[in-house]
């Protein structure tokens, strides 16, 4: 009896918490910690800068549930054909260069077919053979991309011409060496001394030119030896470890002096066979580096939609700043009416609860005891208390959405993570339950309007879930989800209609609060005017 009581008082007690945890105190508890989360973002960038997304698009990354490579905290564009006039303004004027051996020529090879239209590239090479030295030049915008064979840094005339060339000087430089010098050093070790002695010639080449010629050292891929034709190689020999011997030679002279471009060997890692003879890459790989580097020099000049990688930071739009006039007005009428006239609001609660104690306020608070000049404050000031309710929703939602303050990343659906979140907000959709007010004669006591709009808020609510987490790749989810965007639709059109029908409301006042309703927000997110 005692563990029967014991459990009891629990119960009791529980209820007695949930009694007063009510919610209005959730809300108020999620605002809290929204607005302490984003002062926090706010001081480490303003203790830290913006996160640099070129820097993550080189260096870092993910691999997705697809096998796809994705970069940390920004978006990346997926260049197609389409794009290629806009790629071509963006690189009109300028000289692309890259240096290096048989891997480096893929890499130009695949910009260079982009160029020009063409989805072919090769997947058999010949490492014994030596690239030609190659260019494609465009007349009608202006731009050079050239490849110039460089193996092994030990000709500092050649790699000094191609930075100073006078005709052709570049504005972008791709250096990447590795393999065939590898190939040909038979698991030496004097060469990888010789390396750095030839990279330490022209670090000061490569440092002194950074200011006008955007240098990149691309990383090496690793191997696979099981790929490898034996007959091919004979007594050469080159592995794994050579490779990373050359790539921390570079990474220890380089690193923080000129950009890392690390990223491609997670793109490697994303293919079961990614090379074609184990030494080299497949062209799905090749075209997914060639992506990458399209992002890092386009972005900035196309403004795809869809990407926030290598984008600078946006400026505010008209829209945004009509918007934040309007907000920022109201926010001075608010904190003048809700300082300078608190006497009002007192004189109004004293007139009601001495002229009649159980009267209660209307939704704006106002009583009709007040004199007609209190009347008007009041309503003034629950006008502007609501737009600055709707500013800092907006504002909130631009900061999210449209700045660098937050970092953003490629959906991924995890089945677990979006049936977490309608558990939870089931949760908290508890605290909130109450009795139905008393209804109209007109309404009825099933499907009146408080039900409905409770049915249509959790419809919303399921629907972002659907869209934040990406879970249209289920055939299940999103059929259900597409009968419940029916319903909200038909929920909609009839409550409109059955308010006509009642009201006989059809003038344009009502029609202009009902598109301010759905299009407010996305009028301050317009980006571009």
């Amino acid at each position: 009896m005692k563990c029967l009581n014991k459990v009891f008082d629990c119960f009791s007690d529980i209820e007695d918490i949930l009694h007063y945890i009510s919610g209005e105190w959730l809300r108020f508890f999620s605002l809290l910690l929204g607005f302490t989360l984003l002062c926090l973002r706010i001081l480490l960038i303003g203790v830290f800068g913006f996160p640099d997304t070129c820097s993550s698009l080189l260096t870092g990354g993910y691999i997705s549930r697809t096998n796809e490579w994705r970069p940390y905290g920004c978006l990346l564009h997926e260049y197609r054909a389409r794009d290629l006039n806009s790629v071509e303004r963006c690189i009109s004027g300028r000289n692309i260069a890259f240096l290096g051996d048989t891997r480096t020529h893929q890499q130009y090879q695949s910009l260079a077919n982009y160029l020009k239209n063409e989805n072919y590239l090769n997947d058999n090479h010949d490492i014994r053979k030596t690239p030609k030295d190659e260019f494609i030049y465009n007349d009608n915008f202006d731009y050079n991309v050239s490849f110039t064979w460089v193996p092994d840094l030990s000709n500092f005339e050649l790699v000094r011409s191609v930075y100073q060339t006078k005709s052709f000087r570049p504005q972008t430089v791709l250096h990447s060496i590795g393999p065939w010098l590898s190939f040909h050093s038979n698991d030496d070790l004097h060469n990888v001394y010789q390396f750095r002695v030839n990279l330490s010639n022209i670090f000061n080449l490569l440092v002194n030119e950074s200011d006008s010629v955007d240098t990149i050292w691309l990383l090496q891929e690793p191997l696979e030896p099981h790929r490898m034709n034996r007959s091919l190689w004979g007594d050469k020999r080159i592995t794994n470890e050579q490779l990373r011997l050359y790539d921390d030679t570079a990474l220890g002279l380089l690193q923080g002096r000129v950009p890392i471009w690390s990223s491609n060997q997670l793109t490697f890692s994303s293919q079961v066979n990614s090379t074609s003879d184990g030494i080299h890459i497949v062209s799905k790989v090749i075209k997914q580096d060639t992506n990458i580097l399209l992002n890092y020099l386009c972005n900035n000049f196309v403004y795809p939609t869809d990407a926030t990688c290598c984008m600078p930071r946006s400026t505010l739009s008209y829209s945004q700043v009509i918007l934040l006039t309007i907000f920022t007005i109201a926010v001075i009428f608010f904190i003048f009416y809700r300082l300078s006239l608190p006497s009002i609001f007192l004189r109004v609660k004293r007139k009601t609860s001495v002229l009649n104690p159980a009267e209660e306020d209307d939704s704006n608070g106002i009583s009709e005891f007040a004199l007609p000049d209190e009347r008007v404050a009041v309503r003034r000031y629950h006008i502007s208390l609501n737009v600055v309710k709707l500013g800092l929703l907006i504002l909130y939602i631009v900061i999210c959405d449209r700045t660098n303050v937050f970092s953003v990343s490629h959906k991924q659906f995890n089945p677990y993570y979006f049936a977490i979140a309608l558990v939870y907000s089931l949760f908290i959709g508890l605290f909130s339950w109450h009795k139905l007010p008393d209804l109209d004669p007109v309404d009825t006591p099933v499907l009146n309007r408080h039900q409905t709009d409770e049915w249509k808020g959790w419809m919303q609510l399921c629907i972002l879930f659907y869209h934040f987490y990406g879970a249209s790749h289920l055939l299940p989810i999103y059929m259900h989800i597409r009968m419940l965007v029916g319903t909200y639709v038909f929920l909609s059109a009839f409550g409109h209609f059955s308010y006509f029908l009642k009201t006989g409301d059809f003038g344009i006042n009502r029609i202009i609060r009902v598109i301010f309703r759905k299009f407010s927000n996305r009028f301050a997110l317009f980006r571009y005017e």
